[in-house]
């Protein structure tokens, strides 16, 4: 799985076995701002574009040399990507330079991947689950180990920082 996020890239190579479990077989994860400077126009900058093209490559290399071929990576792109006025052309982007073909989630898509990656590693019951990305941050309520309310916040630590830290 590639989750292309908007402060990070993350690269997640699992095993899954015959009964359906998965094992963990790596994971890394590289800083790439792909949010920076977003603001207020909303269009993805060539340098945080190249950087995450840059590193994904790389980790196209890393799924070859683990034996995993492209057909069978993930991936897929959150908030930065799903709201940008460019996102076509940087998908696109994406598709040629890497050969991956990016799949954008729904705000509440992610929520719920969260929720799902939370109530499978850890034991809750009930809680508020918060996500603070890049870009967005996803709230989750869970009532009895199921999602009773969940909702993606277009506010991250990447935009909020620029919006009122860098005095833009």
């Amino acid at each position: 799985i590639i989750d292309l996020g908007s402060n990070s890239v993350r690269l997640v190579l699992m095993e899954i076995t015959q009964n359906g479990s998965y094992r963990l077989i790596d994971e890394i994860n590289q800083a790439v701002r792909l949010s920076e400077n977003m603001e207020p126009d909303e269009f993805l900058k060539p340098k945080p574009m190249e950087r995450a093209v840059k590193t994904i490559n790389l980790y196209k290399k890393l799924c070859w040399a683990n034996g995993i071929e492209v057909k069978n990576v993930i991936p897929v792109a959150t908030e930065a990507v799903r709201r940008a006025k460019n996102r076509d052309e940087f998908l696109s982007m994406l598709k040629e330079q890497t050969g991956f073909v990016f799949r954008v989630l729904s705000g509440e898509e992610e929520a719920l991947l969260v929720y799902s990656g939370v109530v499978n590693t850890l034991e809750v019951t009930d809680a508020l689950i918060m996500d603070l990305g890049g870009a967005s941050t996803e709230l989750v309520h869970v009532s009895g180990r199921k999602a009773e309310n969940y909702v993606s916040i277009p506010l991250g630590s990447v935009t909020m920082t620029e919006k009122y830290l860098n005095g833009t």
